[in-house]
């Protein structure tokens, strides 16, 4: 079990503060990562950073604003310089809103592909700027179903990264209907693959698009 053992690693989880983001801070921690969740909401930060400690996890919170470059230098080199380095970033952070899309405005837009897009990237970067000097790392984005398969009122979401989200009965319906598992993903679906991707079982694995989704995008 060495090949999934994170001891002594440290792991930053944006959108770590619940749903898939708290589920994989929760896998990492128990694989023996220190996780440090980022986020907006400090409340739900303690709330999140209470309930990994309970479970065993070592944990923390900092805040930060994906979409803001200097608060994403600041929340990295802080866990950098007091932890001593930077083995996993995992890119959670996410955010949406559903509507017909002609009824989206600009700002509404802007704001998807801003947290999506440009927080993506500046993560990516501010990560790789720690990791490089000390011999790489892992960096890990979270994606969806969506990405791959369209679904109406979500699409700026859909072109920042996709979500799988279904708020009508009959839509979830269809969408079981085409998956092979028979059921909707849970946030516990990606621990394992988490793991995996952060873990030295993965070394000889970079650029990959791995879909976590019960068979769905294998077929129509």
């Amino acid at each position: 079990m060495r090949l999934f053992d994170l001891s002594g690693k440290t792991a930053i989880v944006t959108g770590g503060t619940a749903g898939i983001g708290l589920a994989i801070a929760q896998a990492l921690g128990e694989a023996g990562a220190r996780v440090v969740l980022a986020g907006r909401s400090g409340e739900r930060g303690r709330e999140a950073v209470g309930k990994l400690t309970g479970a065993g996890v070592s944990a923390e919170f900092r805040p930060c604003d994906v979409t803001d470059a200097s608060s994403v230098s600041a929340l990295v080199n802080g866990v950098v310089t007091e932890h001593g380095g930077l083995h996993a970033m995992v890119i959670g952070a996410g955010l949406l809103t559903v509507k017909p899309a002609l009824d989206f405005t600009a700002g509404e837009v802007d704001a998807l592909l801003a947290v999506h897009l440009r927080g993506g990237f500046l993560c990516a970067q501010a990560a790789a700027r720690a990791m490089i000097p000390r011999g790489g790392g892992k960096i890990l984005f979270i994606s969806s179903i969506l990405a791959e398969r369209a679904v109406p009122n979500q699409a700026p979401y859909i072109a920042a990264k996709g979500g799988m989200v279904a708020r009508d009965p009959q839509k979830m319906a269809g969408v079981l209907a085409r998956t092979p598992a028979g059921r909707a993903g849970e946030p516990e679906d990606v621990m394992g693959a988490a793991v995996f991707l952060c873990a030295p079982a993965s070394d000889y694995l970079t650029g990959q698009h791995i879909m976590v989704d019960g068979g769905r995008s294998a077929g129509a």
